[in-house]
């Protein structure tokens, strides 16, 4: 193993300061803090200090909700309410006896064998026999603005264990560290100490989906940024005014492809989190494993930066540049500061590169003040690997997305999130759902042409190329056009929508059991197929030349047949075969699902679209590019995280990339 030493000597410390601590301030009108977690099954506990903004409680007022899709009947949605000013968890129906004050005061619902329990300031107040599954989803709401928690939220914890009583009292006035004796079983930890407009992070995030704090408002179209932070005034519990030391490091990959060519591509982050504010933090080393590379020859360069304490942000200070090899390790003399530390290693992509080549990197171990450390890691990544050059015009690139209200769920300037992704993928030709304003400003930003029916509506099409438009009598729900390529070739395609299924709406409660899939299957006949039935007899089939290539490409709001067999009823909540009539009505009118002909195995990628940022609705693919004539996708992957390593993703759907050879 050959030894790269990197002398840096760093004396600058961002400015950063001493962590005071910071509190989450809620409204009590449209706050609406989503963290996405996944279902917790009847062996949990969640813990947090609050204060309410009076001494006047609602009939119910949420701490931590389910939120939207949450309607699942295997679960509790609302297992941390204040009602009528007392704690209370609805499943169990236990509920305090004492009326919570305008107060700091340490609440705690825990459950697991035995049942389930209720503290207040580490006292037990109340219990139940009964025990639950939970979607921990947002913070001081639900869906209703009339049960929106007016107050301060501090030190939310989530644990994937029933808490004891002694770990309780013993914890509550303290900040977390790796002492504690249920750390492995932490899910979420959100000390909101970070001042952000979009996102508070969660410091037990370890995987693709992160479970960040992000913003939702009730009112998204009004209000834009995430509920603020303040600093805190709680003096009983203890600030991170002790020393030093790792509360945990969390490597996470990125899942973009690369292209030949491509300069500076984002590989891995380190996610270093240090509690405490004294002494001094350094890290002293790093030791990086490239072996899983098919071919070290595909990359030029390899450099590493540090890039601050959130996942977006100004800061990108280059610490090293080298060249790949199988081992390499730095020896390094970098401060970090109190809170999170971003590290992020990058390659460029060789022009000569092999397309389909995985490339990869992991943090073998690292060094704070010369300690060895190994970095937690997560296998639920999407493999990275070489794409063909932007360049080659003889490639037709093509990104379906629909971008949730016009991309205004992610802070102050949401749009720029999408936009940001947008220009990262470089796709020839982009089909957009819930434009809904955006639109503009999109095709102003990439330079492209775009076709929609007005500025604020529902569809849009960009394209660098070219576009025809071609009529329409449902614009709301069809999109289509002609675009002409470099090579003077005329395609159809059709950027749609199609209506989902109401009774019930199977694609965010298909978690529920004892569900009736025929029902499904006569919905999608009743909606999405009948859609589709008017887009083809009237805005396809009219205006369709000779042979020529057709590309459907939309928000189907249904599933596919091709998904829901025998074999992956384990990915669907045992739910086995369903013959879903939209992907089949495609399949009998000669269109080919592009993302299934590239990744045929339905389990090993199963390709979910929906929904992207709750943890429960990881299952279901509604969103298509559709493909007839002669055309071959080469090339099929599902974005569902963003662009830069760690931030929050700007939709609730993904969006599907399909490159394709004329």
């Amino acid at each position: 193993m050959k030894k790269i030493l990197v002398l840096l000597f760093v004396i600058i410390c961002f400015g950063a300061k001493a962590q005071n601590g910071r509190y989450l301030k809620l409204d009590g009108v449209d706050s609406n803090v989503s963290l996405g977690m996944d279902t917790l099954n009847c062996n949990w506990s969640v813990e947090a200090w609050v204060r309410g903004d009076d001494t006047t409680w609602r009939d119910s007022e949420v701490i931590i909700g389910g939120g939207y899709y949450s309607n699942i009947n295997i679960v509790d949605k609302l297992p941390v309410v204040i009602k009528n000013g007392k704690l209370h968890n609805t499943y169990s129906g236990a509920t305090s006896p004492q009326v919570l004050s305008d107060k700091w005061q340490h609440i705690a619902v825990t459950c697991g064998v035995g049942g389930t329990n209720l503290y207040i300031n580490g006292e037990s107040v109340a219990h139940s026999d009964k025990v639950s599954s939970i979607i921990p989803g947002v913070v001081g709401a639900d869906e209703s603005k009339e049960s929106v928690f007016g107050g301060d939220i501090d030190e939310l914890r989530i644990w994937r264990c029933k808490l004891s009583d002694e770990a309780i009292k013993e914890w509550m006035k303290r900040p977390l560290t790796t002492s504690h004796p249920e750390f492995e079983y932490l899910k979420g930890y959100y000390p909101f100490d970070e001042p952000s407009s979009d996102m508070y992070l969660n410091w037990a995030a370890n995987g693709p989906i992160s479970f960040h704090a992000r913003n939702d408002r009730m009112d998204y179209y009004g209000s834009s940024n995430i509920s603020p932070t303040e600093s805190s005034d709680n003096r009983e519990f203890e600030s991170g005014k002790k020393r030093k030391e790792l509360f945990n490091a969390v490597e996470i990959a990125s899942e973009w492809d690369s292209p030949q060519g491509s300069i500076d591509q984002q590989i891995i982050k380190l996610r270093i989190a240090i509690s405490g504010s004294k002494g001094v933090s350094e890290l002293t080393n790093m030791v990086l494993d490239l072996s899983q590379n098919r071919d070290l020859s595909d990359i030029d360069n390899i450099s590493l930066y540090y890039t601050g304490s959130m996942p977006k942000s100004d800061v990108k200070d280059k610490i090293a540049t080298f060249k790949p090899q199988d081992k390499i390790e730095l020896d390094l003399s970098y401060n970090l500061n109190s809170g999170i530390n971003y590290f992020l290693l990058t390659f460029d992509i060789s022009e000569s590169a092999k397309c389909s080549n995985r490339l990869a990197a992991t943090i073998e171990s690292f060094s704070i003040n010369n300690n060895i450390h190994t970095p937690t890691k997560s296998n639920d990544f999407y493999a990275k690997q070489v794409t063909p050059a932007a360049s080659d015009k003889s490639l037709l690139r093509v990104l379906q997305w629909n971008i949730w209200h016009g991309g205004v769920h992610v802070g102050k300037d949401g749009r720029a999130h999408v936009i940001d992704l947008l220009k990262e993928v470089d796709a020839d030709v982009i089909t957009l759902q819930e434009a809904y304003g955006a639109q503009e400003r999109i095709a102003k930003e990439l330079g492209f042409n775009l076709q929609t029916e007005s500025s604020g509506d529902n569809l849009a099409m960009f394209s660098r190329y070219p576009i025809t438009k071609v009529a329409t009598k449902n614009g709301f729900k069809s999109n289509p056009a002609f675009i002409t390529l470099p090579n003077s070739q005329d395609i159809y395609i059709n950027d749609c929508w199609l209506r989902y299924s109401y009774n019930p709406e199977y694609t965010c409660c298909y978690g529920s059991q004892g569900l009736d899939t025929d029902v499904w299957v006569a919905e999608d006949e009743e909606k999405p197929v009948a859609d589709l039935n008017e887009i083809f007899n009237d805005d396809m089939l009219p205006y369709i030349k000779n042979d020529m290539v057709q590309l459907i490409c939309g928000d189907f709001n249904s599933c596919s047949h091709l998904d829901w067999t025998e074999r992956a009823k384990h990915l669907h909540y045992g739910y086995g075969k369903v013959d879903f009539p939209t992907s089949k009505f495609m399949y009998k009118n000669g269109f080919v699902d592009s993302y299934r002909v590239v990744n045929p195995d339905e389990v090993t990628h199963q390709g979910s679209t929906y929904a992207v940022i709750y943890g429960q609705l990881q299952n279901s693919r509604i969103d298509f590019i559709y493909h007839k004539g002669d055309i071959k996708p080469i090339y099929s992957k599902i974005i569902r995280t963003s662009e830069e390593i760690d931030s929050v993703w700007a939709s609730d759907h993904a969006a599907v990339y399909v490159i394709f050879q004329m």
